[in-house]
């Protein structure tokens, strides 16, 4: 994420747990994190959001994100991120089909000394 700092926690994918049909992660966010105008071109995206604050550009349009809102990015439409500022993004992220969210994943190797 362009300015301040995500974490993403893979919950279920296709290389971990073989889920072909959707992956799973939770997206925990810095209040003035950014993500920059991208598209999935062979993935719909849904993301519940439950803590946070900021707009969402998707397509032509804007969304206001708040706790409680969901939201369906189609496969092939732009969209980015704005967090406003005043408090962290959590949020579920799914993108069916699975695939998308292995661009999260670090590969570490096993014999590779602890973080810190």
């Amino acid at each position: 994420a362009a300015g301040g700092t995500m974490r993403v926690r893979i919950l279920l994918d296709r290389d971990g747990q073989g889920a072909r049909h959707g992956g799973l992660a939770w997206l925990d966010a810095d209040a003035d994190a950014r993500v920059p105008e991208h598209r999935h071109a062979d993935a719909t995206e849904l993301l519940l959001v439950e803590e946070g604050d900021g707009l969402m550009r998707l397509g032509d349009r804007e969304i206001r994100v708040r706790p409680g809102v969901t939201i369906v990015v189609p496969r092939g439409v732009l969209h980015d991120f704005r967090g406003a500022g005043t408090q962290r993004l959590r949020a579920l992220q799914v993108y069916t089909p699975s695939g998308n969210e292995q661009r999260f994943r670090v590969r570490v190797p096993l014999d590779a000394p602890p973080p810190g």
